[in-house]
């Protein structure tokens, strides 16, 4: 989930944006809030990686001014791979994320969180009207039914609008304002069915 920092709310620091000790992301007080705000009827289960994608990390990779893919799809790899092998709450993924290419130099100081990445779990079904539900309650105009039948949706038919109740959750977590504006992206999966294959 991308989610945009309001950098105008804030006091900008040297350099780039206001800093944000990412040792006090709590992962598993935010894949409840977003499992009650997003209740589908559906077993699903929510895990957060325990680490944030930096918001100079994020413009960085997009700007091709670091390494990797702009839309960071390495570290949604490795939180895949660390979902397998971890146990609890949250996925742990920070040790294996300090080898990606990164701008978070000291966690301590880093940028404000921009890529929040999670894992669901449950069957194929279950997690693709989780998914579908989560986009229609941000408002993504492409994950309306009646946008199925559009090839390609516009730049602006993915744009989410992020609701006040998850604004107010992320400022509590992190100290800072954000912007409306939210993304959501599918960036790394297990094995499809083989219908699908």
């Amino acid at each position: 989930m991308w989610i945009a920092p309001d950098l105008a709310a804030v006091r900008r620091v040297p350099g780039d944006s206001p800093d944000f000790d990412h040792g006090n992301f709590d992962a598993a007080a935010i894949g409840r809030a977003l499992d009650e705000f997003n209740p589908c009827g559906e077993r699903i289960r929510i895990r957060f990686a325990d680490d944030t994608v930096d918001l100079a990390t994020a413009r960085a990779r997009i700007d091709g001014t670091l390494m990797g893919p702009p839309d960071c799809r390495d570290f949604a790899h490795a939180v895949l791979t660390a979902a397998g092998r971890s146990r609890g709450p949250v996925i742990k993924v920070r040790e294996q994320w300090s080898t990606l290419p990164s701008r978070k130099v000291q966690r301590a100081t880093a940028a404000p969180p921009s890529l929040l990445l999670f894992a669901l779990y449950g069957t194929f079904s279950s997690t693709m009207i989780w998914l579908q539900q989560f986009q229609m309650r941000l408002r993504i105009r492409a994950a309306e039914p009646m946008n199925f039948m559009l090839d390609s949706p516009g730049k602006a038919d993915l744009q989410g609008i992020l609701p006040r109740e998850l604004s107010d959750l992320f400022e509590a977590h992190f100290g800072f304002a954000y912007r409306p504006d939210c993304l959501v992206a599918r960036l790394a999966h297990s094995r499809l069915p083989d219908w699908m294959q």
